[in-house]
């Protein structure tokens, strides 16, 4: 993972503020939870590999993905791929 020159200091925000995200966004199967995990599969489609976290661009990518689809039970796992690399992410950076 590289961080782009001058990033550095706003990724510790820019990772909370994902977590939040999938704090916010549960694997309901109700449309309201599909679009919502839409939208933050495709912010995070467009925002990660920004910060140097390319996986989490594919993983956004993917989420949207099954959401715009409809597919729930692929929605819950792409929620659930992302959270597991965001605590990845987080003990990697803790030490």
């Amino acid at each position: 993972m590289a961080v782009p020159d001058g990033l550095e200091e706003l990724v510790p925000l820019y990772l909370a503020d994902r977590r939040r995200d999938f704090r916010e966004v549960s694997p309901l199967a109700t449309a309201a939870d599909l679009a919502r995990m839409r939208v933050i599969g495709h912010n995070l489609a467009g925002s990660g590999a920004s910060y140097g976290f390319e996986a989490l661009s594919h993983l956004g990518a993917a989420l949207e993905r099954a959401a715009r689809q409809g597919d729930f039970a692929e929605s819950a796992s792409q929620v659930a791929a992302i959270r597991r690399y965001l605590d990845l992410v987080q003990l990697a950076t803790a030490g």
